[in-house]
């Protein structure tokens, strides 16, 4: 948006800037297509922001392997109900686990955790 607003401002730094955070996603991109978060619940809001990076920098699913395999990871870890859920486990034991919003709703407490 920036450079939309004013086109010529240092814009080779800018260029140079957006192209080595692109690399910096891509490279810290895990195996399995998601992103390791800090934070609580981790590797879809991480996955989600690292997409939303690389859309920004104008990188779609059609001209970056990195958003395919972001993308198709969501799409493979999505629970039945059509939501996302992810254990406040998967952070600390960086293992991806999920709760479905069904679960959440019957107060079950089990994971279905996914080990690459």
């Amino acid at each position: 948006m920036f450079m939309k607003l004013y086109p010529g401002h240092r814009k080779n730094e800018i260029e140079t800037f957006i192209a080595r955070a692109v690399e910096y996603i891509e490279m810290i991109q895990m195996p399995d297509g998601s992103w390791y978060g800090n934070w609580g619940v981790c590797f879809i809001y991480s996955t989600w922001f690292a997409l939303v990076g690389l859309a920004a920098a104008g990188k779609t699913y059609s001209n970056n392997q990195a958003m395919r395999r972001g993308v198709d990871f969501l799409l493979r870890v999505q629970s039945p109900d059509g939501g996302w859920g992810e254990s406040y486990l998967a952070c600390p034991n960086k293992v991806i686990g999920f709760i479905s919003a069904i679960e959440l709703c019957l107060d079950k407490r089990e994971n279905t955790l996914i080990k690459d």
